[in-house]
């Protein structure tokens, strides 16, 4: 008789602060970082896992983790260390161990979207579609924006185009990447992430229609239509199909196609009638989405005093430039920055969040914090005004170099606050934050350059700003224009066209005469790869400054 041994797998306990302990058996080999997602267990990340970006924080507790990597004390001092802080990717148990995840990616919890809007510089072309559907009575639609960092839906009555009720929160993919080539390399390589990307966003979309039907108390019966718009990477993901091609610079600058998706499934996991209408709107092309074209038919870009620019700020950035013909539309890497997750003191644009800097008494600092509490990080907005302080202030030079009184670790918020209640958690901006900032606006400062090249335009002969998405919720315009975020606009010429993306997605789930707009406005896309842009490089270079754009674009002149 053959004698069978087990042998007992070595255990993992993860403490969070949101949920009760969790253990989970498991096999040497992988990452921790690896085990966590595996287990639905998210954790920050922006690097794909190389122990880059230092965003996934655990504690070690009890077990050996092994000696720490030359990337992890490069991001943790000798007292974070000696703490038992380390980075989850760079950790490969092999024995018992128990953590506690210190950077937890926030899963999607729906809320109102009312919190972020703002009353200055109204847009008064903004409009709500009004015009009923023929035949339908008491029939509802769902418009869904899919972002990088965010996801937006609201619900809508297709007889009269009222708003019902409408729901944010932060995209659960965030947990693998917080920027879509990481997204997109994690689907490629594993064949689990693929799947887990598509479901967590199928399933947080289901979780915001019940949401919105619990607060309206209508039976999901009623619902006949649902409209997705998104960036080209997140719609990938959604429907798993195109995803490889996202990652070959060669389809960068193809005209986007529709994706294939089975409705079937989605209907059933939203709990929709099998007969409901659910309508992906195809991208417009590269990493150009359809959420970009969403936003235009909001403003009505083309119904602007031309030239008129629109700028969607966010993790993938998106820009649209219309010339009185043609529409010129391009991505640029903004990278997570822009959206409070790519920096070590950042923050989401929700509770916790420091939307607003501003000088206080004795070169202190004073905070408006989403939700009034103990402020968590910086959101993009916090981020614009407190690189302009530190500018104006010199401590902070136009290269992006702390002055010498700065500690090397970067500058303390915590010391530097005059707020109530105080900063538990030692925020510091450091100068790998204000580079990735740069980068960011490198990027749009040089796709705006593009735009107005591909339109044979001049610097300077923009009329008309539209600024979407978030990050202009709470911008402040004389900030973003002294450091060269912004083209030099004054403000009457600005317009903030916050959760565009879901009203031009609204528009076209409510009225057929704007899905047909969108239509006329695709055909009249000029569609620019920036890596096929010449002069990207020094346009990338000129921007990286935080100086005017003006004087930006001096420098790049020939």
């Amino acid at each position: 008789m053959t004698q069978v041994t087990f042998i007992d797998m070595p255990k993992l306990s993860v403490i969070t602060e949101e949920s009760a302990p969790q253990c989970l058996a498991f096999e040497p080999g992988p990452s921790l970082m690896a085990l966590l997602q595996t287990a639905w267990l998210p954790v920050r990340s922006g690097c794909h896992n190389s122990g880059a970006c230092g965003l996934c924080r655990v504690r070690v507790i009890r077990g050996d983790a092994g000696q720490a990597s030359l990337a992890e004390t490069l991001h943790l001092d000798s007292g974070n260390l000696a703490a038992g802080e380390r980075l989850a990717c760079q950790i490969f148990p092999n024995a018992d161990l128990e953590v506690e995840i210190l950077a937890p990616a926030r899963a999607f919890e729906p809320r109102p979207m009312h919190s972020l809007t703002r009353d200055d510089n109204p847009s008064p072309s903004m409009q709500r579609p009004c015009r009923p559907s023929p035949g339908a009575d008491d029939r509802l639609g769902i418009a869904v924006d899919l972002g990088t960092t965010m996801l937006r839906l609201s619900l809508c009555d297709l007889g009269s185009g009222e708003r019902l009720a409408d729901c944010a929160g932060v995209n659960p993919q965030l947990s693998s990447g917080l920027d879509v080539l990481s997204r997109l390399q994690s689907a490629v390589e594993s064949p689990d992430a693929r799947a887990r990307l598509s479901q967590s966003v199928v399933a947080a979309i289901g979780t915001g229609i019940w949401d919105m039907m619990m607060h309206t108390r209508v039976p999901l019966a009623r619902i006949q239509r649902l409209s997705i718009v998104g960036n080209t990477a997140m719609l990938a993901l959604l429907t798993s199909n195109r995803i490889e091609q996202q990652l070959r610079p060669q389809h960068w600058d193809q005209p986007g196609a529709a994706l294939t998706y089975d409705a079937d499934t989605w209907s059933l996991a939203w709990g929709l009638a099998p007969d409901t209408e659910i309508e992906l709107v195809p991208p417009l092309g590269g990493f150009v989405g359809s959420d970009l074209l969403a936003a235009a038919l909001a403003a009505r870009l083309d119904a602007n005093a031309a030239p008129a620019l629109l700028i969607d700020f966010g993790t993938n950035s998106e820009l649209a430039l219309w010339d009185g013909e043609h529409l010129h539309v391009t991505a640029a890497a903004g990278g997570p920055a822009f959206e409070g997750s790519g920096i070590s003191c950042g923050w989401p644009a929700e509770r916790g969040a420091i939307t607003r800097v501003r000088p206080g008494d004795e070169d202190r600092l004073a905070f408006e914090v989403i939700g009034g509490g103990e402020p968590r990080g910086l959101c993009g907005s916090g981020l614009v005004d407190l690189i302009a302080l530190l500018l104006r202030r010199r401590q902070l030079s136009a290269i992006g170099g702390f002055a010498s009184a700065i500690p090397a670790r970067g500058f303390q918020l915590r010391d530097a606050a005059m707020t109530a209640p105080p900063i538990r958690s030692p925020l510091t901006l450091t100068k790998a934050d204000v580079d990735s900032f740069q980068r960011a606006k490198a990027a749009i400062g040089a796709g705006i350059q593009a735009l107005l090249d591909s339109a044979q335009l001049p610097a300077g002969s923009l009329r008309q700003l539209w600024i979407a998405g978030a990050f202009g919720a709470a911008l402040d315009l004389e900030n973003a224009r002294s450091i060269g975020l912004l083209p030099a606009l004054d403000d009457a010429r600005c317009h903030f066209a916050e959760g565009a993306a879901l009203l031009g997605c609204e528009q076209i789930l409510l009225d057929r005469a704007a899905a047909a707009q969108g239509k006329r406005l695709r055909d009249r896309i000029r569609l620019i790869n920036l890596a096929q842009y010449p002069a990207f490089e020094t346009a990338f270079m000129a921007h990286l400054y935080l100086r005017p754009q003006t004087e930006s674009a001096a420098a790049f002149a020939p």
